[in-house]
């Protein structure tokens, strides 16, 4: 996925990452949630987290990136069987 997590913490942002971009390496912080939408549930702010990385993407009008596990496992598993 390009990403590679260099430390992770109990505080919000939940990690540290370093993301391969066009340019290099660029640094991000990472919050982790179950749905995107526990993102405005927790009142985290996005002025301070550049990803999101969750099970489900509920959140259509997220204004940062969104990473969803569940859809990428599955693309994954339709591949694996084709």
């Amino acid at each position: 996925m390009g990403i590679i997590v260099e430390s992770i913490q109990t505080g919000f942002p939940d990690a540290r990452a370093r993301k391969k971009h066009k340019s290099g390496w660029i640094e991000v912080k990472i919050e982790f949630e179950y749905k995107s939408s526990n993102f405005l549930i927790h009142k985290h702010n996005l002025k301070d987290c550049d990803m999101i990385v969750c099970w489900i993407h509920d959140w259509k009008k997220c204004p940062i990136e969104v990473v969803e596990l569940k859809s990428i496992i599955e693309r994954k598993l339709k591949i694996g069987h084709a």
